[in-house]
């Protein structure tokens, strides 16, 4: 493991420039990482993310948050380890213990990105938010409004490097405490898909909406993304007393984090997209929970490819639902 010193992590240019120039190929980490890799074409994705990409010249691409790069990239981004650890991880070196004349090295703070989270500012009215996931996405207004009453939705203001203002749907992350750990920004322009993670976010919890209404149910409906959650809460009214739990992709570190802190659900209903990897994933986590003597449902939407474009090919919903 890499060392610190005073809370800081060290690394040379030597180290750096290992890191960044000589070991840098993301599909040799994930090999050596032991991932499960599946080899389609020319080349590889995540066995339990197929937007996950892995090409054989040593790039990694996460498709679904429009992110990409090389190794350090991908430990940093997706394992969530810090910059300079990540850096001397590659470099074969553990971290220079004590502080080197500037020029000669860079510090960070162990807990660099954390410290860097910082929830967008928000807008003045949400008009675009409520023009986006109604009118795009299909949802009920009545929806778009509990999930901001609940702070887990707002429309962000972002700002580019130029000075444009940019308004995104923002997502709150939260942990079982419900203090913030990160979000997710999503773009309202659908010519120009805009979907990445806060920076410093931490979704060890995933996106999470408590059950509504008198009959609570325990029972958690669990997705790969929260406007599939959002849109599953809109088709079943039957499971509207259940928690909606997005893991942000198939990662089931919330689920397992979910589950121990909430020992009184028994019940699960798998939600995942209606494609290859959402159902492997599925069928795999429904063998491992029932194993572990939960009750462990596997629902499709009804049309489409996951429960947002089942909602948007669905014309027939409850337009609102008294709050």
């Amino acid at each position: 493991m890499p060392i610190s010193k005073n809370g800081n992590t060290y690394y040379t240019k030597e180290q750096y420039f290992r890191a960044k120039y000589e070991n840098n190929n993301a599909l040799e980490y994930a090999q050596k990482q032991g991932y499960p890799l599946i080899k389609a074409g020319g080349y590889y994705h995540l066995a339990e993310h197929d937007s996950m990409i892995f090409t054989p010249n040593g790039q990694w691409y996460w498709n679904s948050r429009g992110l990409q790069g090389g190794a350090l990239d991908f430990m940093v981004a997706y394992e969530g380890k810090n910059f300079a650890d990540a850096v001397c991880e590659l470099a074969g070196n553990e971290p220079t213990a004590k502080r080197i004349p500037p020029g000669q090295s860079t510090a960070l703070p162990e807990q660099a990105d954390a410290a860097a989270f910082v929830l967008p500012p928000k807008a003045e009215n949400y008009k675009r938010l409520f023009g986006y996931l109604c009118g795009t996405r299909h949802l009920p207004k009545w929806i778009v409004l509990h999930m901001i009453r609940e702070d887990a939705l707002y429309e962000g203001v972002f700002t580019t490097q130029s000075g444009k203002e940019i308004h995104n749907a923002v997502f709150v992350y939260r942990d079982f405490d419900g203090n913030v750990t990160g979000a997710y920004a999503r773009g309202m322009n659908p010519e120009t898909p805009y979907k990445r993670d806060v920076q410093g976010s931490r979704k060890d919890c995933g996106w999470l909406l408590k059950g509504i209404g008198s009959n609570r149910l325990q029972r958690v409906c669990v997705f790969e993304a929260a406007i599939d959650a959002a849109s599953h809460l809109a088709s079943v009214p039957a499971e509207r007393g259940a928690d909606h739990l997005s893991l942000e992709g198939l990662n089931f570190k919330p689920l397992r984090r979910y589950l121990a802190s909430h020992p009184e659900v028994r019940q699960i209903s798998l939600c995942l997209d209606n494609d290859t990897a959402g159902n492997d994933a599925a069928s795999r986590l429904q063998d491992q929970l029932k194993e572990s003597g939960y009750h462990v449902d596997i629902e499709l939407p009804a049309a489409g490819k996951d429960w947002n474009e089942a909602l948007c090919l669905d014309t027939t919903g409850e337009e609102e639902m008294e709050q």
